[in-house]
């Protein structure tokens, strides 16, 4: 966690570690408070934990008919790289608008969540305040901060329904991704 947290705000801690239990220990003297949980596992899995709400069992759905607005380089950055297990990254042309999507193979679902990496090699701050779309709603941005290879995850409040993604850049700038989960819960809705 980082040294300064801000109040309502959630904050991701990667791992990649085997267990039964997951305990969260303070390192200062100060009072332990939190509003939830996430926990992301092998096989596209997430429990999600909440004072306030019943826990939702969620699923990370295929993608399929990855595109986007503009071929850098020729097409040597494609959008599928983002959604084929490869690691390599997509890349559009420089502007304001760029975009990259995928669809839910043609079904709808209700999106509770959107979890995306960023390039790991290159210009972090490239993802900074791009949109995610479900459809044609809004489910948020990410921050306006952004480091290479990170994960960012963008809540949809009280999830959306749709049938594709779309990321849109709001700044002068390339649109450039490694990966993308999309998760929505068990049932179709």
């Amino acid at each position: 966690m980082p040294s300064k947290t801000e109040n309502g705000k959630w904050y991701d801690v990667n791992c990649d570690l085997e267990g039964q239990e997951i305990k969260i220990v303070t390192t200062q003297n100060t009072y332990l408070s939190i509003t939830g949980v996430q926990v992301y596992i092998a096989g596209g899995r997430r429990t999600t934990t909440s004072t306030s709400t019943t826990s939702i069992r969620l699923t990370n759905i295929r993608l399929s008919g990855a595109s986007q607005s503009s071929p850098y380089g020729n097409n040597r950055f494609p959008a599928i790289n983002a959604i084929n297990g490869s690691g390599k990254f997509t890349h559009t042309n420089k502007g304001v608008g760029m975009w990259w999507k995928a669809s839910f193979g043609g079904s709808q679902y209700t999106v509770y969540s959107v979890r995306i990496r960023n390039r790991k090699d290159c210009c972090g701050q490239r993802l900074a305040m791009t949109k995610v779309m479900i459809g044609s709603q809004l489910c948020g941005q990410t921050p306006a901060k952004t480091t290479n290879g990170a994960w960012y995850t963008v809540q949809c409040s009280k999830g959306l329904k749709g049938g594709e993604i779309k990321l849109v850049t709001t700044r002068n700038e390339y649109l450039s991704i490694t990966g993308i989960l999309v998760f929505v819960s068990d049932a179709r809705r």
